[in-house]
């Protein structure tokens, strides 16, 4: 077993040598060896994988022989990078070895680049590993520390220091690729939205102002597309909100009234498209607060006494109950009653979007809480006549402003 285990982590060592651009790494289902002759390494257009009856003897021989170079006097940087290479891709969270990476840079010993490199190969086995975004920002830090204060705000000046800038610019938007696939990897994957956030405050004090506010206009852009594809993962969502955050500070309030109200026609959207979904109604309400905080009648008292008006619990509770599977003889007339409707679904949904831009357009396109407040309470009341789950109503009730929370009557009935 010795000898096998040195055997494999030969052959892992070998496969990085051989090709230098391996990005991506996994643990292949393989319990035995399938011939005498097999090395349980697999590289293939730069995808590294290891069988899984592999992984203990390389983890083991790795592990042990990088705790040897590590206590012993004698220097030799390149075969504890080799060993803690191994070890860190099988257990990632391993703060011995990362902490080995860092002493090894810190000594000029190990490049800051190829460290990069193998911390993102790692990710795509690994993409919660705590251990691994933390090194990367430590060395991104250093970094991105150097001379960050010399770089010129002054867009004529920025052309003598344009490679910094072009190296500084590349390595956030690497990181926050690497941090999309982390979170393409694994859902609610909150180390990889913290690193991303991160990212984004710092990259304030690393880059020139015009580049910084570039950098997050393009995260509006990619948040939106992401959590257009995404609706269940709120993560997407509050990043989205930090990148809305940064954006409005740099702009006067009636372009971020214009903005907000962009984003609304957003859920509304998303809404109609994957109804049923809490993270977009959590979004929602988030930019209704962020709305009603501009709005020019910042006391909503009377708003409120409409919206308990507007909306009744019996209401809801029949619309739900007509929305159930009943014996046909309690179904009749209601099913006579819904024939004759005269809207289509299309035309629903269109009255659906168009209640919800959010702004008066009566009042000049200035944020007003009541007719915000109105124009909300349609919007969620328009949702009731529309065909949908029990769960897409009850998300429409929570989230009327000002309503007071009470428990919806139990329905005898099974929702569809």
């Amino acid at each position: 077993m010795e000898v096998k285990s040195a055997d494999v982590f030969a052959h892992i060592c070998t496969a990085f040598d051989a090709d230098p651009d391996i990005d991506e790494f996994d643990i292949l289902p393989f319990m035995k060896p399938e011939t005498a002759e097999s090395t349980g390494v697999l590289l293939i257009d730069h995808k590294l994988g290891l069988e899984a009856w592999a992984v203990k003897p390389l983890f083991q021989y790795a592990y042990k022989r990088m705790m040897s170079i590590k206590a012993s006097d004698h220097q030799l940087p390149k075969e504890l990078i080799a060993c803690t290479r191994a070890v860190l891709l099988i257990q990632a969270d391993s703060m011995i070895a990362w902490n080995i990476h860092k002493k090894l840079i810190a000594c000029s010993l190990l490049d800051s680049q190829l460290d990069m490199k193998l911390a993102s190969i790692v990710l795509t086995k690994h993409p919660k590993s705590c251990e691994t975004f933390f090194h990367r920002k430590w060395i991104l830090s250093q970094i991105l520390s150097k001379d960050s204060s010399t770089l010129p705000a002054d867009t004529d000046a920025l052309s003598s220091h344009w490679e910094k800038y072009a190296e500084k610019l590349s390595l956030i938007r690497a990181e926050f690729a690497v941090c999309g696939r982390a979170a393409d990897r694994y859902p609610n994957n909150y180390y990889a939205w913290n690193q991303r956030v991160w990212m984004l405050q710092h990259a304030g004090g690393w880059l020139p102002a015009e580049a910084y506010i570039d950098v997050v206009l393009g995260e509006l852009s990619w948040s939106a597309d992401w959590v257009a594809v995404h609706v269940s993962d709120y993560s997407g969502f509050h990043y989205r909100q930090v990148v809305m955050a940064q954006w409005k500070q740099q702009h006067a309030k009636e372009q971020v009234c214009a903005f907000l109200s962009k984003e609304l026609s957003l859920t509304s959207d998303l809404i109609l498209s994957y109804p049923g979904h809490e993270a977009v109604w959590s979004h929602r309400r988030y930019v209704i607060y962020s709305l009603n905080k501009l709005s020019i009648s910042p006391d909503i008292s009377a708003a409120v006494a409409v919206s308990a008006a507007l909306v009744d619990d019996t209401c809801i509770h029949q619309t739900m109950v007509n929305k159930v599977s009943v014996p046909k003889s309690q179904t009749e007339e209601s099913a006579k009653s819904s024939n004759d409707k005269t809207l289509a679904s299309g035309d629903m949904i269109s009255m659906c979007s168009d209640s919800a831009q959010g702004v008066d357009s009566s009042n000049g396109g200035k944020c007003d809480s009541l007719s915000l407040l109105q124009t909300e309470m349609t919007f969620c009341n328009s949702l009731h006549d529309i065909p949908s789950t029990g769960w897409q109503i009850i998300l429409a009730k929570r989230h009327v402003p000002g309503v007071p929370k009470k428990r919806l009557p139990q329905s005898p009935y099974k929702v569809i």
